[in-house]
């Protein structure tokens, strides 16, 4: 939720965003037995946090605030690039 209001997200907004994190996690997890699902979950989450990288630069948050949302955005690429 810190991360959260350091990039001025509205709450009703971070409901809908941890919804849609919720979402693409269960994806991930039936995209291990149907490869589909698994790959729009991985591209899903690497659109995600490249948005989230983007909103934690466009406030000028530190990279102690910003490193979290990277290393999410490497995982999520990496799943990707191995789902393909």
């Amino acid at each position: 939720m810190r991360a959260a209001e350091t990039v001025h997200c509205p709450p009703n907004l971070c409901t809908v965003l941890g919804l849609i994190k919720i979402g693409a996690a269960t994806g991930l997890i039936v995209g291990l037995t149907v490869d589909k699902i698994g790959t729009a979950a991985a591209v899903g989450l690497s659109i995600y946090f490249v948005l989230a990288v983007g909103a934690h630069i466009r406030v000028k948050d530190r990279l102690k605030g910003t490193l979290p949302a990277i290393g999410m955005l490497a995982i999520s690429a990496a799943t990707l690039a191995t789902s393909l």
